[in-house]
């Protein structure tokens, strides 16, 4: 019920007080994919405060199974722990996890890292997307000048792809940036963003 998800929901960022051999399997089960995306959310940003070394198996084996909104914030607790990178990394090799699920920025964090072997690994991992990425804003910026503002057809848009991570005006999930200004910044700006 929704009262049941609401106390569950309050009640996760306390299992960040309980030691984690208690925690653990709670925490656990509220990575399952019958919880709703903020109870699993939630249940994502505790486990990461945790800095035992068996938190990112315990992520990665839920991870697809998690909401997109679990999922970045899956993503945000292992680049938030330069120990954790490796089996990042790992999960990306295997398939878990989608390179292009890493946000363009966070990304910076592993190719940049101090870690050689973190850093080799990233560059070679990222280099196409680096490159395909470039193509697509390529492909694109010619059609900007020719858009035309729809408000209409920019909710459904954002109702469709942006409101799992992205929160405008009581709608969607507050995980990534906010939209609010994105009417005050250039095409090309929004185009690079995107």
């Amino acid at each position: 019920s929704k009262t049941e998800s609401a106390v569950r929901l309050r009640s996760a960022p306390l299992l960040g007080f309980v030691r984690f051999e208690q925690a653990r399997d709670v925490l656990s089960s509220l990575l399952s994919p019958n919880q709703p995306a903020e109870i699993q959310a939630a249940a994502v940003r505790v486990l990461g405060n945790h800095r035992q070394s068996d938190v990112p198996k315990l992520m990665l084996a839920a991870y697809r199974q998690l909401a997109a909104a679990a999922r970045g914030e899956a993503i945000e607790a292992l680049l938030s722990r330069p120990e954790w990178h490796i089996e990042l990394l790992d999960a990306i090799d295997a398939g878990t996890i989608k390179p292009a699920e890493i946000p363009h920025v966070r990304r910076n964090a592993l190719v940049r890292s101090a870690n050689a072997a973190v850093k080799e690994r990233s560059v070679a991992m990222f280099r196409s997307l680096f490159e395909s990425r470039q193509k697509v804003v390529e492909k694109y910026r010619d059609a900007l000048p020719k858009l035309a503002a729809d408000r209409a057809k920019g909710e459904t848009v954002f109702r469709r792809e942006c409101q799992a991570c992205h929160r405008v005006n009581n709608i969607g999930t507050e995980i990534g940036p906010s939209l609010a200004t994105i009417r005050h910044r250039a095409p090309e700006e929004v185009l690079l963003h995107i």
